[in-house]
């Protein structure tokens, strides 16, 4: 079980990439033990969104700082989005 945060998020990507939000939650999750980060919050609220789990992929989205303004910026689009999915419900 990998505990380098960087290899844990590599292989989310991957995950994320090949079509699996789940495994790459469970990276993502496992990388947010060690360490937290804007990137960490935004890609776990992406893997989240990707299996329709918009409520708690917005909780991830928000706990982005404005500090990383282009993280930031991405965030806040994700977070219009989940608003509309769940209204669509």
């Amino acid at each position: 079980r990998p505990t380098d945060v960087e290899a844990m998020m590599a292989i989310a990507n991957c995950a994320s990439e090949l079509g699996n939000p789940a495994l790459s939650e469970k990276y993502l999750r496992a990388s947010l033990k060690q360490s937290e980060s804007a990137a960490l919050f935004y890609n776990l609220g992406n893997a989240l969104f990707d299996q329709g789990k918009f409520g708690e992929a917005l909780c991830y989205f928000k706990r982005v700082a404005v500090a990383d303004s282009e993280i930031y910026a991405m965030a806040q689009r994700n977070l219009e989005r989940c608003h509309a999915m769940r209204r669509d419900r």
